[in-house]
């Protein structure tokens, strides 16, 4: 199996700790390039990691056909637009930040197991599912 294509939207700090890890998983995942709001420091970024490309924006990324998962690790004011358009463009998305409410109001955007609908991911796990315990426990 060929491994998932990622892109990295955000590329602060945080962003190397991501892309170090990653490049752990090769026959899992390949991350072939990230974005930033400057196209000339998302390219340092891409150089630093061994990326191929840097993109000038997260929608640049999202409209990469290549792409396959979106890592959405932007502020919290551009996690939702972003999280949303690539999930409209048919990636998969992780999202650092919690992304439960801006998709509970997107109708159609629920996934069942036979559905070939992009999946959503995110850290932290909300409180009220990391405090879930089985009956009985």
């Amino acid at each position: 199996m060929k491994p998932y294509t990622v892109g990295v939207i955000g590329i602060g700090d945080i962003s190397d700790v991501y892309l170090a890890n990653l490049h752990r998983f090769p026959q899992i995942v390949e991350v072939v390039g990230c974005a930033g709001r400057d196209r000339a420091k998302a390219q340092a970024k891409a150089a630093q990691h061994g990326l191929a490309r840097g993109y000038a924006s997260g929608e640049e990324l999202i409209a990469d056909p290549e792409i396959q998962i979106v890592l959405n690790l932007t502020t919290p004011n551009a996690h939702a637009a972003l999280n949303l358009a690539a999930v409209r463009a048919g990636k998969h998305v992780y999202t650092e930040k919690a992304a439960g409410e801006h998709f509970r109001r997107e109708p159609g955007h629920r996934r069942d197991r036979t559905s070939r609908r992009p999946a959503v991911g995110s850290a932290p796990t909300p409180s009220w599912v990391a405090g879930c315990r089985p009956a009985g426990s």
